[in-house]
């Protein structure tokens, strides 16, 4: 997915993004609001970006103006529970997922990508588009409410000795 907005440049994510990419990751609280591990090193940083570049789903956020990666969006194939996925049966749809770096947050680029992104896809024939967070992180929380996702449901699952839930959105065409 190639798009341009007036302050980004949505391209597919390259191994010359490696760095940028290390560098916003490492934040603990990217980290955690992301469901990534909170302690990572560069070596792990480095295994999710190959994971992410080999897959061929994400694209890189860059600043038109100074041509910096600063985060990512992933479009990869519906990711809701099973009870879920019987609701969708007969409709295309994705699932979404981005971050921006901490030094770029709550500049409204995350709205501008995921709108340009949401328009694309729409485009090119989606039914919906799912979109989940955390149920701790309120600024995906209110930027999906912005965007006007709705709630489809939650599901929960344990990491190590916590239950996480996950609040899922779908934005129909």
């Amino acid at each position: 997915m190639r798009i341009e907005t007036p302050r980004l440049l949505l391209r597919p994510l390259e191994e010359t993004d490696l760095t940028a990419f290390s560098t916003y990751v490492l934040d603990a609280e990217l980290s955690r609001m992301y469901g990534l591990p909170t302690n990572m090193d560069h070596d792990t940083a480095a295994k999710i970006f190959h994971a992410f570049l080999q897959g061929g789903l994400t694209s890189a956020l860059v600043l038109r103006k100074t041509s910096c990666m600063i985060g990512h969006l992933m479009v990869v194939p519906p990711e809701l529970p099973a009870e879920a996925m019987t609701r969708l049966d007969g409709k295309q749809g994705v699932t979404l997922a981005y971050a921006v770096a901490p030094g770029h947050q709550r500049q409204g680029l995350a709205f501008e990508a995921l709108s340009a992104a949401i328009g694309y896809l729409f485009q090119q024939g989606m039914d919906y588009i799912h979109c989940g967070y955390y149920d701790f992180n309120l600024p995906s929380r209110r930027l999906q409410e912005k965007l006007g996702f709705q709630p489809f449901g939650t599901h929960s699952f344990q990491r190590r000795k916590d239950s996480i839930t996950i609040i899922d959105n779908i934005l129909w065409r």
